[in-house]
């Protein structure tokens, strides 16, 4: 399959890399998370050989370049990148894919300009409802029991911080100011990131820990950590907070194109119950669960997601000349 990547002016100057594997008009929009970059997809672009994948990094992350002004991470501007990527690419309609927070960017989309739109296929999607449950990591920690003397005064800081937000009542603001406390020790983060990635085999210990499953490439996981444990993570967090400005709820009923949802059922990001929520709300959608995956069940169980895709789009007359 061809492959092409190239670094393209977005609408303010900014350098955006462009990613695009396969040929022809049949076009799959690839909308990533923020925990790994077009990389995460290759099994699903190796098992559909027949369609034109088209990416990009955004703003500021990987091999997007980043913007002037530092605060140009919201969603506006990512969508203003899309767009720009879509005409670019001579792309007026097509199917579009996204994991996680890419998930948020296509609804968002679709919310301005539904003509893009041939189905939306939605991976681990995370949107302001979902990430309000991350407040639930706060009792988790409580309950850990840390040995190692400056892992443990780091969490004794981060109890700290979040115990004076406890009169906070509205959950909104308590989830901005608790990312805002994240974020002031993005440094701190950022070195734990990078000392973590360069730990030999660092995917076994994950797995002993239940946080990814055992089916796991390691391999190909390591490599994503590996680019992940470089981004800058002040503008990785001023990324998410944008995201608590969004809401799809509102959107979900308007969707007429078919979306397929997939869930798993160990990822500690996206409960599985709001993912059926969001499946009640779309008019024309299908749902798949991934028993034991994790938020990185794209590479955990890429067979079995792939699969999901092509009934999918097999059912909606959406897999051209597939054998």
């Amino acid at each position: 399959m061809k492959y092409k990547e190239y670094l393209l002016k977005s609408f303010d100057g900014t350098l955006i890399n462009v990613c695009t594997i396969g040929e022809g008009e049949n076009v799959i929009v690839v909308s990533n998370g923020l925990g790994g970059n077009f990389k995460i997809f290759e099994e699903i672009v190796k098992d559909l050989p027949n369609f034109r994948f088209v990416s990009w990094d955004y703003r500021g992350l990987y091999k997007s370049h980043m913007p002037k002004n530092k605060n140009d991470v919201t969603i506006t501007h990512h969508l203003n990148d899309l767009e720009t990527v879509l005409k670019h690419e001579k792309i007026k309609k097509a199917i579009f894919l996204g994991w996680s927070i890419g998930s948020t960017i296509n609804l968002q989309l679709y919310k301005k300009n539904p003509d893009y739109f041939k189905a939306l296929i939605l991976l681990n999607p995370v949107n302001k409802t979902i990430l309000k449950d991350i407040v639930s990591i706060n009792r988790l920690i409580k309950k850990v029991k840390i040995n190692i003397p400056y892992l443990n005064n780091l969490v004794k800081l981060y109890e700290n911080e979040i115990n004076s937000l406890s009169q906070i009542i509205n959950i909104d603001e308590y989830l901005y100011k608790l990312l805002i406390i994240v974020q002031r020790y993005h440094k701190i983060y950022s070195g734990f990131l990078r000392i973590s990635s360069k730990i030999p085999r660092i995917a076994t210990y994950l797995k002993k820990l239940r946080i990814v499953n055992d089916n796991m490439d390691d391999y190909l996981f390591e490599d994503i950590f590996k680019e992940y444990a470089k981004l800058n993570m002040d503008l990785y967090l001023e990324i998410i907070k944008d995201i608590l400005k969004y809401n799809e709820d509102d959107i979900l009923p308007k969707i007429s194109e078919p979306t397929l949802l997939v869930s798993a059922t160990r990822d500690i990001l996206v409960p599985i119950s709001k993912v059926k929520n969001m499946k009640d709300l779309i008019p024309n959608s299908e749902y798949m669960e991934v028993f034991r995956g994790s938020h990185y069940a794209l590479i955990e169980f890429p067979e079995m997601i792939s699969l999901a895709i092509k009934r999918f789009l097999r059912n909606n007359n959406l897999l051209w000349q597939y054998s």
